[in-house]
């Protein structure tokens, strides 16, 4: 696929700043929905050492999906553009 234009699944059952699902490049040969968490500091996380900062990255984390957790809508395929 390719290119720079993100293709993202929006979904009205995911209210989470932080979850993401997109369609990407996974490695130099494959690209698949993946659902995307970043876990950024609040006050508390920095009062408890879990940061020094509000807003600094505290874990990441990328799971490779067919279905969108939130909705169960099957992701199509982009690259073949199947279900």
């Amino acid at each position: 696929m390719n290119t720079d234009e993100e293709i993202i699944h929006h979904c009205d059952e995911n209210w989470y700043d932080d979850i993401k699902i997109e369609y990407q490049e996974i490695n130099v040969e494959q690209e698949s929905w993946v659902i995307d968490y970043i876990w950024r500091a609040k006050d508390g996380d920095v009062d408890d050492g879990f940061a020094k900062n509000p807003g600094d990255i505290i874990m990441m984390d990328t799971i490779l999906i067919s279905f969108c957790p939130f909705c169960g809508k099957k992701l199509v395929d982009q690259k073949k553009n199947t279900w």
